[in-house]
């Protein structure tokens, strides 16, 4: 019911926003032709040099009986003496209307007539009561048809005669009556197929709703996932364990996005469905409908194009996000990206940002494009409304510089891939996790779990922790009475035998490299080696590698650099020197 609700409101909208335009555009908003001189031409009224035409149309059934001509109206605010085309044009079906009216009532046969009233041919319809006299044909109307005054009046008198018997027709109690009734059968058989539409699209809902369920739960395991890591006291293993259930939510997310993408796709056709059935329906109502048959080519004109315009749109956006969901992902498993991305995660970090922002990107250019043609439909030169729409981007850019500056930084970010979501970065001071990048800002999440948002702006430097490999910077200072040449011998024999481990090695690309006495200080000589890695397997390859060492120089008796201290016995006078003595820190 909420989405019939939501059509019903939908339609009555689009319909007052029609009705409101409609006449804006037809007598205001309509761009001057070099022959008018100035003036505005009303809707369906056509201009000819010296002479302006237009149809006489049935305020019954609303189809156009003849066309009458006028002298040509340069200003229409004040014509002087002469009478516009579109006013003779109305009077003429104001008194059609009223002698149809009067001969439905007085059941009298309705029989037009042609004569000659001060040497110019007039119809008329005689009752009884009284004589009507529809129209009058004058030497413009001859001089427009190309034919006599007597031809142009047999030609009037014979479409006169068949429509207006046919509106007496109509308007018979009777036929009123089967033609109402013949609506409410097809009306009443619309209803039913729309139930049916609004069955099955509840049942999609329904499943729809199952699938977001899941994602919720996804959610939530995540944030339990973020609220352990709030709680660890090391902040790369928070990140590291952040950052890899972050990759598994992704994976899921985007299968799961799809399945929603489907179900949403087809409520969307149901939806449409609904919307042209309706449409149509209430096309044929009125077609067949006395009174009104007149809003027939109205309804056939302005809104089928804005709800054409509009389902064009919405398809176009649709389309556009499949063919960018399946270009990022053929795009994320080529096998030239395999070599130049490096691995699989890296790929699917880099398609899944570029795919939110190119979604983002597409959906408001289609969105600005369906609106410039809906406004066009309506009449409103959208010329002048881009060029409004420009002073006011470029007043409101002096205002938000920032802005630009924002959406320029985005677009060099996703453009040379300086990182993407799921990457452990650190911008500025902050660093964290890349939950969201957009064109205008970057948000992180802190191994304390707080959510950081970083304007594409203010970003100067980007370090990124976990692109394409990762490195161990371990060091280590051993005390000055230690054999060297030992400690550099168990700093090999550790790193060699990590390498060669099953269950490390394929965390650790390449053998370790002991680098050698780094630095020389009061507490030791500084021994340095380094271990490349996977992405994020740096901290935990590290964590390992300390605790060998640490068991390894406790058994081969390797002493760990310490601070020098120097103790004064407080009698330098007597020739008593200092005396150095070692101390641990504590």
């Amino acid at each position: 019911m909420g989405r019939i609700l939501r059509f019903f409101i939908l339609g009555v909208l689009t319909l007052a926003l029609t009705l409101g335009f409609a006449p804006l555009a037809n007598s205001q908003l309509t761009v001057p032709t070099p022959s008018t001189g100035g003036s505005f031409l009303p809707s369906k009224v056509s201009r000819f040099g010296n002479i302006e035409v237009t149809a006489v149309r049935s305020r019954l059934t609303g189809k156009p009986l003849f066309e009458v001509a006028s002298e040509t109206v340069s200003n229409r605010s004040n014509p002087g003496d002469k009478i516009p085309v579109e006013v003779r044009a109305a009077q003429i079906a104001g008194t059609l209307e009223r002698t149809v009216a009067h001969f439905s009532q007085t059941k009298e046969p309705l029989q037009v007539l042609a004569s000659q009233l001060n040497g110019a041919f007039v119809l008329v319809a005689n009752s009884k009561s009284r004589q009507f006299q529809l129209a009058t044909v004058t030497d413009l109307d001859a001089y427009y048809y190309g034919q006599s005054q007597a031809d142009v009046a047999a030609q009037w008198q014979q479409s006169l005669q068949q429509a207006l018997a046919e509106e007496v027709r109509l308007t018979s109690p009777t036929v009123l009556l089967e033609y109402l009734f013949n609506a409410l059968k097809l009306v009443l058989v619309i209803a039913s197929v729309s139930f049916l539409f609004w069955l099955f699209q509840r049942s999609l809902h329904r499943q729809w709703k199952t699938l977001k369920a899941q994602q919720k739960a996804r959610d939530r395991e995540a944030q339990a996932e973020l609220n352990e890591a709030k709680t660890s006291d090391l902040q790369a293993d928070s990140i590291d364990r952040l950052r890899s259930q972050f990759l598994v939510t992704v994976q899921g997310f985007l299968n799961l996005k799809r399945r929603l993408r489907i179900y949403s796709s087809l409520r969307w056709l149901l939806f449409w469905m609904q919307v042209l059935l309706w449409y149509f329906g209430t096309f044929i109502v009125i077609s067949q409908v006395p009174y009104l048959m007149g809003y027939r080519d109205w309804l056939w004109g302005t809104p089928i194009q804005i709800l054409l315009i509009w389902f064009a749109t919405g398809l176009s956006i649709r389309i556009s996000h499949g063919l960018i969901d399946r270009f990022s992902q053929n795009w994320a498993n080529s096998a030239f990206l395999s070599q130049a991305l490096g691995d699989s995660q890296r790929r699917l970090l880099r398609s899944a940002t570029i795919k939110t922002a190119a979604d983002g990107l597409v959906t408001f250019l289609l969105s600005a494009t369906g609106i410039i043609g809906a406004l066009n439909v309506l009449g409103i030169p959208t010329g002048s409304v881009l060029a409004g729409g420009a002073i006011l981007g470029l007043a409101i850019s002096f205002g938000s510089q920032s802005l630009v500056k924002d959406l320029v930084n985005g677009c060099l970010i996703l453009a040379e891939d300086q990182f993407a979501v799921g990457d452990v970065v650190r911008l500025n001071s902050f660093q964290g996790l890349v939950e969201n990048l957009n064109l205008r800002v970057t948000q992180l999440r802190s191994p304390e779990g707080e959510l950081i948002t970083v304007p594409n702006s203010s970003i100067v430097a980007v370090e990124n922790l976990t692109r394409s490999w990762s490195r161990v910077d371990f060091s280590i200072e051993v005390a000055y009475e230690a054999d060297l040449k030992k400690a550099l011998a168990v700093l090999q024999q550790v790193a060699q035998q990590l390498y060669e481990d099953p269950a490390w090695q394929p965390k650790i690309p390449e053998p370790p490299e002991v680098l050698g006495v780094d630095n020389l200080s009061h507490t030791g000589m500084l021994l340095r080696v380094w271990i490349k890695t996977v992405p994020l397997e740096q901290w935990r390859v590290g964590r390992e590698f300390r605790y060998r060492v640490r068991l390894a120089f406790e058994e081969r008796n390797v002493p760990i650099g310490k601070p020098q201290l120097v103790a004064s016995t407080g009698d330098e006078s007597k020739g008593h020197g200092a005396v150095p003595t070692n101390s641990h820190h504590h």
